[in-house]
């Protein structure tokens, strides 16, 4: 448990944790006042990319489905683009290898960021929906918002993968594709 020293005198502390793990803290002047701090690697090394994941999303609960947002981060072409990288993404049953989901991303600042948004029961639970991205502007460089995708992932005990793959840059395909393979395991 994590205790705030100072409640007494109304002010407050910054703590950064230096190992992954669940944290658990309250206010103790008031103890109903809790909360939680998963704290995990928040980047995945890839070999091309490293894959960036925001929040407390992996590994993943697939019996509370929550939205996870990944950004994908070149290391090997160089950005940003002029006019864009386009993205291959892929996602994954990471245990048989079955291609659940698949699509094209053009993205202006080189920097692709997606979210994945699991359907729940009753929600064309079937099929995928992507859409985005959600900003698009001009401030010195181009600049984009997230681009998402909804269907059935990440709602299942299984890991999944997502398979992404920089397949042009400016227009100007890139041979052979610059590519990674990440797992988003389960927990």
């Amino acid at each position: 448990m994590i205790r705030d020293p100072y409640s007494q005198t109304g002010g407050s502390f910054i703590h950064t944790f230096d190992k992954p793990g669940v944290y658990h803290y309250y206010d103790s002047s008031n103890p109903s006042a809790r909360g939680t701090i998963n704290v995990g690697s928040a980047v995945e090394e890839g070999k091309n990319m490293n894959m960036l994941i925001g929040g407390n999303a992996v590994p993943f609960n697939s019996s509370i489905p929550e939205r996870i947002v990944l950004s994908f981060v070149p290391k090997t072409v160089t950005f940003p683009p002029d006019i864009a990288l386009t993205y291959n993404v892929s996602l994954l049953n990471a245990s048989t290898g079955r291609v659940l989901f698949n699509d094209k991303y053009d993205d202006s600042d080189g920097i692709l960021d997606l979210e994945l948004v699991p359907s729940h029961a009753g929600e064309n639970a079937s099929h995928f929906v992507t859409w985005g991205p959600d900003f698009i502007g001009q401030k010195a460089i181009n600049n984009d918002g997230t681009f998402h995708i909804k269907g059935p992932i990440l709602i299942e005990n299984v890991p999944y993968a997502i398979d992404v793959q920089i397949t042009a840059k400016d227009n100007n395909e890139i041979l052979p594709p610059v590519r990674d393979q990440f797992v988003l395991p389960n927990s």
